[in-house]
Formats: C-alpha cells, sequence, structure tokens
C-alpha cells in the first residue's frame, strides 16, 4: 500500500494525476457528501469519483477532440465535480458556467458558447428539459448535448489515458465581467496544482493520511462554476485527501444557519465565503439557533473574493464567539481569476490585521497613519497577508511602469507560477494584462491584476480598482469608500447596492452616485433621503455629487457573483435606462420621463398610478388575469383562516367560498395575522388530511393562497393592498433572485410542500402561482403552459417594454392618459 505524503502529491504535474493517486490510496474513503433539505445525502468515493470520471471520458472522446471545450451546465450538486474530472481526463477544456432560469433565455450561456467555441455541453436528463427553449437559439446549432447521467460507468472500461501535460488547458475560467465583457482565463494544469499546493501551504493543511483524523474536512456552499467554489470548496479538500461536504448556494441564502449547523454537524475545520456571508450569518440568525451551534472546528475561516470589511470581522467575533468561533481562525486572503485563485495570504489562520489610514491621503495615493484621528476621517483596511509559494507582488505606477516607494497606492502586479496563460483567443488583452514589464525591466512579465493596493509590514492591503477610481480637482477617491458612506446616509437604503462613478459635465469630472431604495420603505420621503445622501458624502468625503439617482430594489446592475457592474451602471444612466425613483442634480430634485427630464418635480410610481393602463398592456400581451377577493379572511383557533366554514383536503384545510371565482369581484383585505418579519406570516403549518382533494377544494384552495401570496407581499414590498393584483408579475414589486428564495421558504413553512426558489420564475404572478401550489398540495399533476400566464417570448418582451413606458409617464401624461380613458369608456 502506497503511504501518501508531501512529495508525492505536490510534484503531481496534473489535475489527472492528483485525482489517480487519491484512487489508488484512499479508493474506498469519501470524497465528496452533498446535503440539502430537499433531497437524501448523497457521497461518491474516490475510486467511485475516477470510475464515473474514465465513463464520461470515454463518453466525450466519441464526440469530441482533446482540446475542445465543453460547457458544464449542472445544478448545485456532485454530476459537477464527475464531469470535471471527466473533462480533465479527455483532456477537454471544461467550461463551468451559471445555471440558467428554467425556461428562459440563456443570454450569458450562449455569450460563453460563442466565446469558448463549445464543441459539447455537459448535463443531467431533468435540466435537459429545463432548457429546451433555450436550446432552440440559434447558437446551439451543431452543439452535442450530453445528459452524463445516462452515462454508465461501464463505459469506464474504454477509456484511454490520454497525453496530458502541465501546459495543457484544464478549463475556461469565465470572470465576472464586473468592469468588462466576461473573459475565459486559461488555467492550465500546471496553474491550478501549483494554486491548490499554495492554498495548502498558505490553510497549513497536512496531507491525509490513513488512520489520522481528517485535517482536510470543509463545509462548502459556494457555486462551483466560480473560482472561489471550484478551487476552495471543491478541489482543495481532494488535494489535501480530505472531504468536502458540499450544500446549494440557495440553501444558505435561504437560511444562513444552514451554513453554520452543517459545520457543527461536520465538525469541519475549513470553510469560508465572501465578505457578506458573514455579515449575513450576523443578521439572519436568531439568538436561540446561535445557542445550538459548535464552531470550535472550525480552524481556517477564509474570506476574500470582494472587499473585505473589518466592521463584519469583528461583528462576526462578536456574534459567534460564544459558539466556539475563534478570531484567530479568520484568512483574509487576495486572489483573482487570473491567478488560478489565491494571489495573497497569511502564513496560516491569524487575527486579522487591520491598518487604519488616513482617508485623506489615500484619495492621494498616500498612506498615512491615522490613530488618534476621529472615524469619519479614517479608513480601516483589512490585511491580506504575503505573496504565496514562489509569487512575487509589486506595487506599480498604472501609468508610468514605475515601482512605488514605500507608502505609495499603485496597481497591484503579479508574477509567479499560479498566474494563468491568458484569455482564451484574446492575444491583445493578453499581451495587456499578462505580460505587462516595469519600464526598468524588460525580462521578467508581470499580470496587471487592476487592483491598487499597497505594502505595509508585510501585509497586503486593498484599496480599491484602477479603472473605478474617480478623481476629481486632483483627488482621487474610491467607489468603494463613497458607496460604504451612502448606504449608511439613510435607513431606507439598501447596503451593499449603490455604484459610485464618474462624469465629465462641462469638461470637469464629476460625482455620480446610484443607490438602491429598499422595498420596504415609503416612497414619500425621498427628498429627505437625497438630502441625507448629499450630506454624509460632503462631511466624509468633501465633494459634492452632481448626480444622485436613487432607483427601486434589485435593478442596480450586478453580476452573477454579486459584484457591482459601475460602468454598465453608468452607460444604463446615460441612456436614461435606471429604474429611477428620485434624481436631484446639483441639489434639486428632478422628473425623468425619458431621459433626464425637467427640474423641481416628483418621479411617479408605476404602481400608484394607472393600474388601468397595466392591465390594458396585459391584456396586449395575452397575460391571463385574476382578481381579488372583497372578503376579509378570518383566524380561527388552529391558525388556519376561512370564511364560512373549513374544508379539509389532502395535506392542507382549504376556506370555503362562493364557487370556483368566489373570490375575483373586488379586493382581498390583509389577514390579520401579524409578520415576526417583513413578509414572514406567523400562520401555522396547514393541517394534512387523509383523503383526496375534490376539483372544487382544489380551485378554493388556489384563491386562499393567492390571498397569502398578495398579503405576503404587500407585507414584503410594504405597498398599500389595494394596489396589489394577482394578475401582475411579481417583479413589479421588486422581486429579485434573493426575494424568491425568501419566499419560496416562507411558502414551505406555511404549506408544508417542498417548494424550488425557481417557482417564482416558472409562475411569475400570484395567481398563477397560487394554482401551482394548490395543486402541488393536491397531488396533481401542473402544466406549465396550461397556467397561461408565465411570460415567455415576445409577448413577455413587449408587456415589460410596456410596462417601463407607464413608469416613466410624467403627472401631465398620466392624467392626459386617464381623461382618454375615461372619454372611451364613456362613449361605449
Amino acid at each position: 500500500m502506497i503511504d501518501l505524503v508531501s512529495e508525492s502529491t505536490s510534484t503531481a504535474a496534473t489535475l489527472v494525476e492528483v485525482l489517480r493517486r487519491r484512487a489508488a490510496t484512499q479508493r474506498d474513503e469519501v470524497a465528496y457528501t452533498f446535503i440539502s433539505e430537499s433531497d437524501p445525502v448523497e457521497s461518491i468515493t474516490y475510486g467511485q469519483l475516477e470510475k464515473r470520471s474514465q465513463a464520461i471520458a470515454a463518453n466525450l472522446g466519441r464526440t469530441v477532440r482533446p482540446g475542445d471545450r465543453a460547457l458544464l451546465l449542472f445544478p448545485a450538486g456532485l454530476d459537477f465535480i464527475a464531469a470535471f474530472f471527466g473533462c480533465a481526463y479527455a483532456n477537454v477544456m471544461a467550461v463551468p458556467t451559471c445555471y440558467p432560469k428554467p425556461r428562459r433565455p440563456m443570454p450569458r450561456l450562449s455569450a460563453i458558447g460563442r466565446d469558448a467555441r463549445a464543441a459539447t455541453v455537459l448535463t443531467n436528463s431533468k435540466t435537459l428539459g429545463l432548457v429546451s427553449v433555450a436550446r432552440q437559439n440559434p447558437d446551439w446549432s451543431g452543439v452535442n448535448w450530453l445528459a452524463i447521467d445516462e452515462v454508465s460507468d461501464e463505459q469506464a472500461d474504454g477509456w484511454d489515458c490520454p497525453a496530458v501535460t502541465a501546459d495543457d488547458v484544464v478549463y475556461l475560467q469565465y470572470t465576472s465581467g464586473s468592469t468588462s465583457v466576461p473573459k475565459g482565463v486559461m488555467v492550465t494544469h500546471g496553474n491550478l496544482v501549483h494554486n491548490l499546493e499554495s492554498i495548502r501551504e498558505g490553510f497549513q493543511l497536512n496531507f491525509q493520511q490513513q488512520g489520522v483524523e481528517n485535517t482536510g474536512k470543509g463545509v462548502f456552499w459556494l457555486p462551483a462554476y466560480h473560482d472561489m467554489g471550484l478551487i476552495g470548496g471543491i478541489l482543495t479538500s481532494l488535494y489535501v485527501g480530505g472531504v468536502s461536504v458540499l450544500m446549494s448556494p440557495t440553501d444558505f441564502l435561504r437560511r444562513p444557519i444552514r451554513w453554520l449547523q452543517a459545520i457543527t454537524k461536520y465538525r469541519a475545520n475549513v470553510s469560508g465565503a465572501p465578505n457578506f456571508a458573514y455579515e449575513l450569518c450576523v443578521e439572519k440568525t436568531t439568538a436561540e439557533q446561535r445557542a445550538e451551534l459548535d464552531l470550535s472546528s472550525w480552524r481556517v475561516g477564509f474570506c476574500g473574493a470582494e472587499p473585505i470589511r473589518a466592521e463584519t470581522l469583528e461583528r462576526f467575533v462578536e456574534v459567534f464567539e460564544p459558539c466556539g468561533f475563534q478570531p484567530e481562525s479568520f484568512y483574509p486572503c487576495y486572489g483573482l481569476a487570473e491567478s488560478t485563485l489565491l494571489a495573497a495570504g497569511g502564513d496560516g489562520p491569524a487575527r486579522p490585521v487591520f491598518k487604519r489610514c488616513l482617508r485623506k491621503a489615500l484619495a492621494r495615493h498616500e498612506v498615512r497613519d491615522a490613530n488618534g484621528h476621529r472615524n469619519g476621517d479614517v479608513q480601516t483596511l483589512v490585511g491580506c497577508g504575503r505573496p504565496r509559494l514562489s509569487h512575487k507582488i509589486k506595487i506599480v505606477d498604472p501609468e508610468t511602469h514605475d515601482e512605488c516607494g514605500p507608502d505609495v497606492v499603485g496597481e497591484i502586479w503579479l508574477r509567479g507560477p499560479s498566474v494563468a496563460a491568458g484569455y482564451w483567443n484574446r492575444p491583445q488583452e493578453t499581451a495587456e494584462t499578462f505580460q505587462a514589464r516595469l519600464r526598468d525591466d524588460d525580462e521578467d512579465t508581470y499580470l496587471r491584476t487592476g487592483d491598487l493596493g499597497f505594502v505595509s509590514d508585510g501585509q497586503l492591503y486593498i484599496t480599491g480598482r484602477v479603472k473605478d477610481v474617480i478623481i476629481i480637482r486632483g483627488r482621487n477617491l474610491y467607489p468603494q469608500d463613497i458607496e460604504r458612506s451612502v448606504a449608511q446616509a439613510h435607513p431606507g437604503l439598501r447596503p451593499d447596492a449603490g455604484a459610485a462613478f464618474s462624469l465629465e459635465i462641462g469638461g470637469e469630472e464629476q460625482l455620480g452616485v446610484v443607490h438602491e431604495v429598499d422595498r420596504s420603505f415609503r416612497h414619500d420621503d425621498l427628498n429627505d433621503v437625497a438630502r441625507c445622501v448629499r450630506r454624509i458624502i460632503i462631511e466624509e468625503h468633501e465633494v459634492d455629487p452632481h448626480v444622485i439617482l436613487l432607483i427601486r430594489q434589485a435593478s442596480l446592475p450586478m453580476t452573477s457573483s454579486g459584484k457591482v457592474q459601475r460602468s454598465q451602471c453608468r452607460k444604463l444612466y446615460d441612456e436614461g435606462k435606471l429604474k429611477v425613483l428620485h434624481e436631484r442634480v446639483n441639489g434639486r430634485a428632478v422628473l425623468r420621463t425619458h431621459g433626464h427630464g425637467a427640474v423641481n418635480a416628483q418621479p411617479v410610481s408605476l404602481i400608484a398610478v394607472n393600474s388601468q393602463a397595466v392591465t390594458a398592456a396585459a391584456e396586449q400581451a395575452n397575460v391571463q388575469h385574476g382578481g381579488s377577493s372583497s372578503r376579509s379572511p378570518q383566524i380561527d383557533r388552529s391558525g388556519l383562516s376561512h370564511s364560512n366554514g373549513n374544508v379539509a383536503g389532502r395535506g392542507i384545510a382549504a376556506a370555503n367560498g362562493n364557487g370556483k371565482n368566489g373570490h375575483r369581484d373586488g379586493k382581498a383585505q390583509a389577514m390579520s395575522a401579524e409578520p415576526s418579519r417583513p413578509g414572514r406570516s406567523t400562520l401555522k403549518p396547514i393541517i394534512p388530511s387523509e383523503r383526496p382533494m375534490t376539483a372544487e377544494e382544489v380551485d378554493r384552495l388556489s384563491e386562499r393562497i393567492e390571498i397569502w401570496l398578495m398579503d405576503w407581499l404587500t407585507r414584503r414590498a410594504n405597498v398599500p393592498r389595494d394596489e396589489i393584483h394577482g394578475d401582475k408579475p411579481f417583479a413589479d414589486y421588486g422581486l429579485d433572485s434573493l426575494t424568491a428564495v425568501e419566499m419560496s421558504q416562507d411558502i414551505e413553512d406555511w404549506l408544508g410542500v417542498q417548494v424550488t426558489a425557481t417557482v417564482a420564475w416558472n409562475y411569475p404572478t400570484s395567481t398563477a402561482m397560487a394554482r401551482f401550489l394548490a395543486r402541488e398540495v393536491a397531488g396533481v399533476p401542473d402544466d406549465v403552459a396550461a397556467v397561461g400566464t408565465s411570460f415567455h417570448g415576445q409577448g413577455a418582451t413587449d408587456f415589460k417594454q410596456m410596462l417601463d413606458d407607464i413608469e416613466n409617464l410624467s403627472d401631465e401624461e398620466v392624467e392626459r392618459i386617464l381623461a382618454e380613458q375615461s372619454e372611451s369608456e364613456n362613449d361605449k
């Protein structure tokens, strides 16, 4: 039997060698476990993973050639891992991609497929059905689709090991596109293995040996198509011979406590996530939930992928130290896809290093200690360690390419074995980004990261992005700083939901600020919100913003990984396409119609303006309409709402009414139960019944669920009840992906049925979803096409455009349209 020691794995040249050695020495040991609240726990051993990978590789060999590209299109689970290694075993470039919304177009996936010139798409049978509409796009003609769950393990016997070298590209990591068009980073086997060793060395993980307690056990929910999820969450544990317990990102977002509960249950010692995840754990967990946690096994808590905030780390320690989490377990780090993943980190986990700097000095690209100054003058930065394992970092003036001196902020340039081979099929951009040279050094080339920072006392500190810097009157302003200040200006503003960018006005650079307003905030005080934003920017940054835009929740341009797209935001501003609730220019409120309208007028809300026009637009889009009830549902002692008695059905007690459409002649009133938090009902779970439900009971149940959904929207969106309509899309009330996750969780709690977060995309109105849920509870098969309210095709585009046009109407235009409608009605 082979003893696996440091030298034997760290000298592996390819990822194929890493898995083959694991399968030879730990064949029957579990490599990955996937946990889900809706499905049984799944596990796969190292031996089983190798056999599945060989079978998939043998199948690929029949249709593609070494060096071809294969898109990986999978929901969270173990199939992605088998497909990824199957590509490696076939010497085919894997292209991890974001899982699309069911039965919707896939513009980003299509763009990646075109750029990568994909020869095949690996997925599973269920996904093939969900993307049937999108596959009709001409972009997919000639592309082979393979459901790997239809590939038998016996096909592994037909696998021939190809000649794979360290210089071969193992996968293309498409960047998120936060500052530019997404590009495919070519990560070679050599890049990947070296970065895995850098992570192992930085985390201070030992290679697993037989009979020794596993020190490479991790729990991760990060998406597999992002570099942190793929390398940090999946491949690192395999590299050291450990085990990863994986869960869906949706499960984490629905209830962040699940991440910490999994760490507790499986006694994980490695886990990590971006800054926002630690913040969510603080905000979305209760004292009762935290009392059940034991985080004492968590030895490495890495944090990266976005700006790391000192206050977030401090709050996390304050809240979870009583649960056993130690501040010495943190591992702040810096990385990027162009460097495979990890570029800088500490020598093992340690208490975070903070540096208080003068904000004004940073604006001049200077580093000055801020001890003794008031907080408003201070920017606290988090140290991200040093370059790892044969890597070199230099701080460089991005204009002159001269190396910066001490205490000077410059662009971070990186050199080392983990730096990727370049961008796929982009030679000019590869030369500009991956082959930069210092002015006095003609030999060595460096990766230009595009990030700004400095090194102090052996620690790398990140201050911002080169292209995002705003220069006003010779001062450098970092948009992250301004965005953070704006988020704290007023409780009606959403955290981490704003963008700051530069505008050229009269030949001078000016500041523009865009920020989302929380949907629960009453919009009649937006003047005050804008004044607070202006005041805090002037106080903390000493610059008067030229433009302040307050926009609807979930309308800020973001990447799939949650990063603000500042350049795209600026573009939408120039085109007048932002969902503006309130605008101020030079401190004065203006009205936007189809551009940057007149002065001293208030914006008009779509929901509050013209429900008749919305209904007319919906009719033109062939949208099926419903209504709402004039009854006020009562709450009996069981906690179930009813009118004129209860009718029991399988899985639910249904409300009685006046026949099939008894509730559709008026407006329903809100439930009398008070929510425990915005959007959450305190109604008890539905009482199950054994007998099947009749068709009439299903209809009555559908009516009751529709009322519940509209009441949920009333509370969650804080919109007057008479403005909620069963036939209007959830998106009109600001229902984004995260809110859809929350809705699905509340429905599960109330109805006691499993509901996926994507149900809001397939059934995008209260009427449509209620019908679907009623049939689910009753055990009646549902047909999406029969619902008639899923917005697809040209009708959906037309309807959305009509809604956008209505929202941008001025007061005068609204009055004119209503007058015309009134005259039309009188003529009939």
